[in-house]
């Protein structure tokens, strides 16, 4: 190759990284992005886009103490997913961690062992 398309080539790789630079961190600004976001990528686009967050402060007061410390709230969707468990789990309840000006988001299945053993 010359060094013409070598300088493309390099270009367009610099533009390709920038771009997705761009959408991680476009992604994971708020907390409602971050759940539609951990549920798009965990192959339910449905719910990410329909579903309505809101904020569940009221059913937590157990969790309060640990979400307190690490800097987290928990949040509820109202269109539940299905879990991949045989015992028909509906999935609502996520905590949603912030780290610096990010915000990432598990399932409260997931992170409830870290609760309970804190």
């Amino acid at each position: 190759m010359t060094r013409k398309k070598w300088l493309l080539v390099a270009l367009f790789a610099l533009i390709a990284l920038s771009a997705c630079r761009i959408l991680y961190i476009k992604l994971h600004s708020t907390p409602s992005l971050a759940i539609r976001t951990r549920l798009f990528f965990t192959l339910h686009p449905n719910s990410a886009l329909t579903s309505k967050i809101s904020s569940q402060a009221r059913e937590n007061k157990g969790f309060q103490p640990y979400l307190h410390i690490h800097n987290a709230k928990a949040y509820r969707i109202n269109h539940p997913v299905a879990s991949l468990n045989l015992n028909d789990l509906k999935i609502t309840d996520f905590i949603v961690y912030r780290k610096g000006s990010l915000f990432f988001a598990e399932y409260l299945d997931t992170e409830i062992a870290d609760i309970e053993g804190w």
